[in-house]
């Protein structure tokens, strides 16, 4: 995180962070009892799986997004 803070702070890069959800999806689907389909090695996204998978994302966003607000706040002190 350190590391894109100062690349944007002090460089002037444009950063794009894409994160990935897969383990956070599978764990709000097992919370739920529910466990992930999978056809061929593709996952099959039903009503369920959605839903999971905009908590996660959310969720993964926020943690990111904190954490970064954390380290830009620090490396402007």
């Amino acid at each position: 995180m350190l590391d894109m803070a100062i690349s944007n702070a002090e460089l002037g890069c444009q950063l794009v962070v894409v994160l990935g959800a897969k383990t956070q999806i599978d764990n709000y689907l097992s919370m739920r009892g529910l466990e992930p389909k999978n056809v061929k090695g593709y996952r099959i996204t039903d009503e369920d799986a959605m839903l999971a998978a905009m908590e996660a994302a959310g969720t993964s966003r926020m943690l990111v997004e904190a954490q970064l607000s954390k380290v830009c706040c620090a490396a402007a002190t």
